[in-house]
């Protein structure tokens, strides 16, 4: 299979079948309004404000953290945190993270500014701004990780 402009994507790897069965879906509008409904209720993976949930096992190991919604109108993160919550592990930790609570809520990509864009050290010295006090949140938790995952999802045909 050879990608188109050098990217691939996930329906290069489904069937025309599956593809289709997956644009049917995204294009009933009242199931898809229903879904993302229920996906801007505030997410009870996290018991507070904080938007963060440490999975621990038993046993000494790797420490992993899987960030999701750093842009608040990306769901897909949350819907994967709701799915794997009450996950178990033979070793290590797990950290769960949400990143954008407020632009998450208000379904939107960021308050103030772009979270993505703010993990540089010179960005701490100035917590001006929502996304930069997030941001010092989400550093002080991944930078004693050995693997950081950050979900995150389009929204539209632009690059």
């Amino acid at each position: 299979m050879k990608p188109e402009n050098n990217r691939l994507f996930a329906s290069d790897f489904r069937s025309s079948e599956e593809n289709q069965r997956i644009y049917d879906m995204e294009s009933t509008t009242p199931s898809w309004g229903k879904k993302m409904e229920e996906l801007n209720r505030f997410p009870n993976v996290f018991s507070d404000e904080q938007w963060w949930k440490k999975i621990e096992s038993n046993r000494p190991g790797k420490t992993v953290a899987i960030v999701g919604a750093i842009h608040g109108n990306e769901k897909v993160g949350i819907d994967v945190f709701r799915q794997i919550q009450d996950l178990t592990i033979d070793a290590g930790t797990v950290y769960l993270i949400g990143g954008n609570p407020k632009a998450y809520k208000e379904n939107i990509r960021f308050i103030e500014e772009n979270l993505n864009r703010v993990f540089t050290p010179e960005i701490f010295n100035t917590l001006s701004s929502y996304e930069r006090k997030r941001a010092k949140l989400i550093y002080e938790i991944t930078s004693k990780c050995d693997a950081v995952l950050d979900l995150h999802q389009s929204n539209s045909n632009e690059t």
